[in-house]
């Protein structure tokens, strides 16, 4: 359970630590200023390479390869042990809210959109929604049959 606590709160705290670590490169690129044009209507950079200003201002692009199997750990995780310890479910719910608005808001806000987050990504991922579901099911199943942790003599 700690280290489902723990992966919903570091993968976006790491997300946000390299926003604040972009904003202070950019904030340093001005000049120390807020300002992004100066007076003249020139853009206010120290960097010469259109290139360089490109991949400062627009940020990297979002990585799928990451995200898809930290929420699929989580599913699996939660669907592993729910039965025995119902609390992992408000941690689920919490965990894909928290990933789902920081991943929007860094989305929205600071990187670049990726090309793999498409219908057919998420159209393949749905098939294991049902063999978790089955799994949470023979998993809860093993949890409540055995009988050293709900034994006979524990209600009599």
């Amino acid at each position: 359970m700690f280290t489902l606590v723990l992966n919903s709160i570091i993968p976006a705290c790491v997300e946000y630590i390299s926003w604040i670590q972009f904003g202070i490169f950019r904030w340093l690129d001005r000049g120390c200023t807020k300002k992004l044009k100066n007076d003249d209507g020139t853009v206010n950079t120290k960097l010469i390479i259109q290139q360089d200003v490109n991949d400062l201002y627009t940020g990297y692009e979002m990585f799928a390869q990451y995200i898809y199997p930290q929420l699929f750990m989580t599913l699996w995780v939660s669907m592993m042990y729910s039965g025995g310890l119902p609390i992992i479910y408000p941690l689920t719910i919490v965990n894909f809210a928290g990933c789902f608005w920081a991943h929007k808001h860094l989305l929205i806000n600071f990187v670049k959109r990726t090309y793999e987050f498409d219908e057919s990504l998420v159209k393949w991922s749905l098939g294991f929604f049902k063999v978790a579901v089955i799994f949470h099911l023979f998993t809860s199943l093993v949890m409540f049959t055995n009988t050293s942790t709900l034994g006979a003599t524990r209600f009599e």
